[in-house]
């Protein structure tokens, strides 16, 4: 009889916790989503840097990126990032790049990219935002 109600119990709570973090992850994907529309922003400046693969330059979005959506990130794949992010040229066996440009900037220096970097099998394991086109060691 113990043994039947610390199985019920042992059973009950992993399947909490299996809910609890889909939970989660669908939060953090719709924060996510959300947060893409306000802040992820292409770049209007048309005389200067390419619109339809530019983006505008923006820290703080930049930063809750790497920190606060890595975790709903980590393992998504190349065409999940696109699909997320948007149209980029820079997409590569190992990452997906964006350029993030300060509006009415044309200081290639303020420039800075946000990386996505994959591993051997396709899937994400790091987020980086050097300077556009910095080689990864």
């Amino acid at each position: 009889m113990k043994i039947t109600i610390a199985l019920s119990i042992l059973i009950l709570a992993s399947s909490s916790c299996r809910l609890l973090k889909s939970n989660v992850f669908q939060s953090c994907d719709q924060q996510l989503s959300d947060d893409l529309k306000k802040n992820w922003l292409r770049i209007k400046d048309y005389s200067y840097w390419n619109p339809d693969v530019s983006f505008e330059r923006n820290d703080d979005f930049i930063e809750r990126v790497k920190t606060k959506y890595k975790k709903c990130l980590l393992n998504k794949s190349k065409p999940e990032i696109e699909s997320l992010f948007g149209k980029t040229l820079y997409v590569s066996k190992y990452e997906v790049g964006y350029d993030c440009v300060p509006p009415r900037s044309k200081n290639i220096k303020e420039k800075i990219c946000l990386r996505f970097v994959f591993n051997d099998e396709g899937s994400l394991l790091e987020i980086i935002s050097p300077e556009c086109w910095t080689p990864i060691d």
